[in-house]
């Protein structure tokens, strides 16, 4: 019988240290959980967020402003690392904030890909956790 606790409680140490997430054999970025306890992330949106409170609440604010201030906060909170990452021209792009924040503006479908699987519950699950050390 599954226990609601192997469905729902995550590892908050992974959440906090991040997960390495594998796009393919050779490209791979280690991300903290963008939510849970990564609190972090969330305090850090807040913060970039907070000047623009009365456009966001006069649904004034530019959405392109809106996502720019997201890709920062998740660049310095989120992803944490990554391996084989190169630019346009194929040179190594050493990670760092600012080129994670230059890649993820260059490339939004890599930005909602990895938001994604760095949001998701399932991906910080402690039981989850447990049988992939276990394999």
């Amino acid at each position: 019988m599954t226990s609601i606790y192997e469905l729902f409680a995550t590892d908050q140490n992974s959440e906090v240290e991040g997960i390495v997430y594998n796009v393919t054999p050779e490209i791979s970025f280690t991300l903290a959980r963008a939510g849970g306890a990564n609190a972090r992330y969330s305090k850090l949106l807040s913060a970039k967020i907070r000047p623009y409170t009365r456009q966001i609440a006069d649904d004034t604010m530019d959405p392109d402003m809106a996502n720019a201030l997201v890709i920062e906060a998740f660049a310095e909170t989120v992803i944490l690392g990554w391996k084989g990452i190169t630019d346009a021209e194929g040179n190594e792009m050493p990670f760092s904030v600012a080129n994670a924040i230059a890649l993820l503006k260059q490339l939004p479908d890599l930005f909602i890909d990895i938001q994604a699987y760095a949001g998701k519950m399932a991906n910080f699950r402690a039981q989850e956790i447990t049988d992939i050390v276990g394999n």
